[in-house]
């Protein structure tokens, strides 16, 4: 799911998803540069720079990118722009 709102400031988009979620001990680093956590089958795709670019754009342009991960199943992530005008 996908959502959009005015927030104080700006913008705020959350993405939001019903997969397995992250665990809590993979929460605390996906952001970081070439992280990957473990996948059910036990490899995972990709190279870990996906969220770490995602969160350095977003800090570039004085926004921020965060994890909610109290989500029963999935996850959500927020990004939060503020306004330029």
């Amino acid at each position: 799911m996908l959502s959009a709102v005015k927030a104080e400031g700006g913008l705020e988009i959350r993405i939001q998803d019903d997969g397995p979620g992250i665990s809590d001990q993979d929460a605390e680093r996906v952001f970081e540069r070439f992280f990957r956590g473990e996948s059910e089958q036990g490899k995972t795709a990709g190279s870990g720079l996906g969220l770490y670019m995602a969160r350095v754009l977003a800090q570039a342009m004085d926004g921020s990118l965060e994890l909610d991960n109290r989500e029963a199943s999935g996850c959500c992530f927020t990004l939060t722009l503020p306004n330029r005008a």
